[in-house]
Parts: structure tokens; C-alpha cells; sequence
């Protein structure tokens, strides 16, 4: 109707599966379009986000990893010459978009990404490459990036129960009170399927329950009580309160200062 036409030279097409599973690529002929062919891709940039076959967010981390390593090294040489407040505005906006864009799906996967933002934080609290990195969060108001997904996902969760989703997600999730009648104190609770396979339980399907499962009271009341914005700076104070303040091991060789004897 709106004459859209679709580019064939640009379209390629993929064979989602599970990575144990080998392929018997033989039995599949060649995809065709207006006799010109379809290139199969293992892994394609789709809106930024970067989808495997086996559904699996390594290629998007090693991009991800790729553009905040570009900014980290320009905010080291920087440390000497801008303020504190300016490195985190750059880190506001340029890096922490890269942590939030599409967190919901691959933001269990962030042990490699953990270990750079920990690098710019110290970098914009000007502290040694080995300084605990809990006060500087803490101080710096900043979330860990494993936290980040666990916002993300109670704030998801909170769309959810207040019907703010569209509508392909509104029966995202099942109510322990919808699989038994059994009368039990988690019966409003999101119920929490058997998964076998760890995509499966790293979802948002399986992942989001057990986050709410685990959440404490003063958490989950407020998804009934605050709107949407105050509900999600009240995440973001609960999780920043449980860093600590201070370094906590005795006679810590880190915080404790190197002495040069006189000779």
C-alpha cells in the first residue's frame, strides 16, 4: 500500500537453533528472491543489537566491549584535565546508554562489561587501578551493571502488573494462583517455570520471576503504590544503599598505605 519495496541485496536470513544441535545444512536449498540468492548469517546487527543463531550475546558484549573501550581510554587521558563532574557526564552520555539499550535480554551477561565499568569509575573518581570499586559507586551514585538489568527487570515487571506493556506481553507471565489454588503467601506471585537449559534460564521469562521471588517487601509493595518514575528512583536507592561505604578486610593491603623505610 505504501509502496515499500524490500531491498534483497541488504536481506539475509537465519537458522535459529541450539548450539549443541548440528545441522544437516544439505536437505536446505538455496533461498531465493526474484532469482537473486540469500546470504545465511550466523550473527547480524538488527537495530543495534547484534542476534546469534543460538541466541547467545557474546557478539553483542565483544560490541559492546569494542565502543565503551574506545571511551574509556579517552576518559583516562582526560582524568588530569576535567573534573570529576564532567568524567561522569561523559559516562552518562556515552557509555551508560551502551549498558541500558536492550538490557532486558543479555544483561546477564555482564562479567566482562563489569570489569570495564569498574576501570571508568575509578577513572572518574581519579583513584588508584586498584581502589575498591563499592565506595566509588556509592559515591558516585552510579549502578553496577548487574544491578542496571536487575532495575531494568523490576521496572519491566512493574509495567507489567500496572498494564503498561503492549499487548503481545500483558500474559508475559503466569500467577502461582493461575497453576494451583493452593492458598500460600506467594500465590500473587509470578510463577517461576522448570528450565533445563541456561538461555532458558537467563530469560526475562524465567529470570524476572525468580528476581521477584527474592525481592524483599519494600521493593514489590511500591509497584502498586508510586508511579513509574518514583518507583524506579526508589530501585535505584535501594540497590546503590546495599554497596559499602568502606572497605571491610582487615589490614587490607589496598587501602592500607605503602611505607618506604629510610635508608
Amino acid at each position: 500500500v505504501n509502496k515499500v519495496s524490500l531491498n534483497v541485496s541488504k536481506t539475509k536470513y537465519m537458522i535459529f537453533h541450539f548450539y549443541q544441535r548440528k545441522l544437516n545444512l544439505d536437505t536446505l536449498s538455496d533461498l531465493k528472491m526474484n532469482n537473486i540468492p540469500i546470504t545465511r548469517v550466523r550473527d547480524f546487527d538488527f537495530l543495534g543489537l547484534m542476534i546469534n543463531e543460538t541466541l547467545k550475546w557474546n557478539s553483542h558484549i565483544a560490541k559492546v566491549t569494542s565502543k565503551i573501550l574506545k571511551i574509556s581510554g579517552v576518559m583516562y587521558r582526560l582524568k588530569n584535565t576535567l573534573a570529576s563532574c564532567n568524567l561522569k557526564l561523559i559516562y552518562n552520555a556515552l557509555i551508560l546508554p551502551h549498558f541500558n539499550y536492550c538490557n532486558l535480554i543479555w544483561g546477564n551477561n555482564f562479567s566482562k562489561l563489569f570489569k570495564i565499568q569498574k576501570r571508568v569509575v575509578r577513572t572518574i573518581s581519579k583513584s588508584k587501578y586498584n581502589a575498591h570499586t563499592d565506595p566509588i559507586f556509592k559515591k558516585l551514585n552510579i549502578l553496577k551493571v548487574a544491578d542496571i538489568h536487575k532495575s531494568t527487570c523490576l521496572k519491566f515487571y512493574y509495567k507489567f502488573q500496572n498494564k503498561l506493556l503492549p499487548s503481545p506481553f500483558l500474559t508475559f507471565f503466569s500467577y502461582n494462583a493461575m497453576v494451583h489454588h493452593h492458598d500460600t503467601r506467594q500465590a500473587n506471585f509470578p510463577h517461576l517455570q522448570q528450565c533445563r537449559t541456561t538461555t532458558a534460564i537467563n530469560s526475562p521469562r524465567h529470570f524476572i520471576p525468580n528476581l521477584i521471588i527474592e525481592c524483599p517487601a519494600i521493593i514489590t509493595d511500591k509497584i502498586s503504590t508510586h508511579s513509574y518514575d518514583g518507583f524506579s528512583r526508589y530501585v535505584k536507592k535501594h540497590l546503590i544503599d546495599i554497596y559499602k561505604s568502606e572497605c571491610t578486610i582487615p589490614n587490607c593491603y589496598i587501602c592500607v598505605p605503602r611505607v618506604t623505610p629510610h635508608l
